[in-house]
């Protein structure tokens, strides 16, 4: 971490816990805490990734960052915004970008050239060949072609923060590096911020090669 750059996400003492109901919402089944006593603090044009195996609350973490999830504890902000103020927190979606972990669930088009097809989403459908097929149908990509194409898609919003959940599922080795290598160059750039959640060994490591103070850092 850059401890020379403005500190862009700082998630204090963040609890959150899963409420399972019953079909009319007036009984409570039973809690899944996923997240207890979880601090963090990420710095303005990092890219990291946190590594954690299956279950233990990684997507929880992207969505709470994006503001898709409130905390049931801590203190958490996001650009300066506080997660806990209705208003702010929807200043934090304008800005934060996540994949999730079937990027299939959040396509909006039906073209992947309307999808992802300008800005910074463009030049990573090149990357990965998929630009040829711009004015092709979404449905028609293959597993790995999806994932290519949402992370893409979050890209092509130029967002200030991006967070890549499982993102690389189905994707060759060959194109997970290129795609690394590119978000990196636009970390450095750009000054974007880009947190990749993963239970992938490979790519944990190679994404915190240039950052030991990351490497180990687990969910």
């Amino acid at each position: 971490m850059n401890k020379q750059k403005n500190c862009i996400i700082d998630m204090k003492n963040i609890s959150f816990e899963y409420i399972r109901r019953s079909a009319d919402g007036q009984e409570i089944l039973g809690e899944q805490k996923v997240l207890e006593g979880f601090n963090i603090k990420i710095f303005e044009g990092s890219f990291i990734a946190i590594k954690g195996a299956n279950g233990v609350g990684l997507t929880t973490l992207g969505r709470l960052i994006c503001g898709k999830l409130i905390p049931g504890e801590g203190d958490m902000t996001v650009c300066g915004y506080d997660i806990f103020d209705a208003s702010e927190r929807e200043e934090i979606k304008k800005i934060v970008g996540m994949t999730e972990s079937n990027p299939a669930e959040y396509f909006t088009q039906t073209l992947i050239r309307e999808e992802a097809a300008y800005s910074w989403g463009k030049e990573l459908l090149r990357i990965t060949g998929l630009y040829e097929k711009k004015n092709s149908t979404i449905d028609k990509l293959s597993y790995g072609e999806k994932s290519c194409l949402g992370i893409a898609s979050v890209l092509a919003s130029k967002p200030r923060i991006a967070v890549f959940d499982q993102a690389a599922a189905g994707i060759d080795s060959d194109k997970k590096i290129k795609i690394i290598d590119y978000i990196a160059g636009l970390c450095e750039k750009e000054g974007l911020t880009a947190i990749w959640l993963t239970n992938n060994s490979m790519e944990e490591e190679i994404i915190n090669v240039n950052n030991p103070e990351w490497s180990g850092v687990y969910l």
